[in-house]
């Protein structure tokens, strides 16, 4: 089939995990075997027996992804402590770690942020006090200059 026309194989009613299975498995169908490279010292080309292996090789694979035995799932969950095929995957220390301090800094910000808003209140009352006061203040002053006993 032409490289062009390879779109129209994969059936896009399909799950992306077996879009993507039937794609890498027309890719890998259709792909020659490693052939020796070209330049001043090419290794040697593989032997009958390391031909023949490596089909061996591109079959099986083959195999396992038609049986269904490869995972595809391309939006599995990679979170830690999940299974992966299976086999229970530990956390990584140092990112159970950096979130563990990151939830620490999250919170001291929040109390921090909630410290300086209860400062800002507070210095708002105290200024509308004074403000009472002084306006107190001014028209007692204005009241016993206007009227001396």
């Amino acid at each position: 089939m032409d490289d062009a026309s390879l779109y129209k194989h994969i059936d896009s009613e399909l799950p992306d995990r077996d879009r993507a299975r039937q794609l890498i498995t027309l890719c890998a169908a259709r792909a020659p075997l490693p052939v020796p490279r070209e330049g001043k010292d090419p290794p040697n080309e593989p032997s009958e027996k390391g031909a023949k292996l490596l089909q061996e090789l591109k079959d099986d694979v083959l195999r396992l992804l038609a049986e269904r035995k490869i995972d595809m799932n391309v939006m599995a969950a990679d979170q830690p402590g999940s299974a992966a095929n299976g086999a229970y995957i530990p956390a990584n220390e140092q990112n159970v770690n950096n979130r563990a301090r990151t939830a620490r800094f999250k919170d001291e910000i929040r109390m921090c942020v909630l410290c300086l808003l209860i400062l800002l209140i507070l210095t708002m009352i105290i200024e509308q006090r004074q403000k009472t006061r002084r306006g107190l203040l001014s028209h007692s002053i204005t009241m016993l200059t206007k009227n001396p006993r």
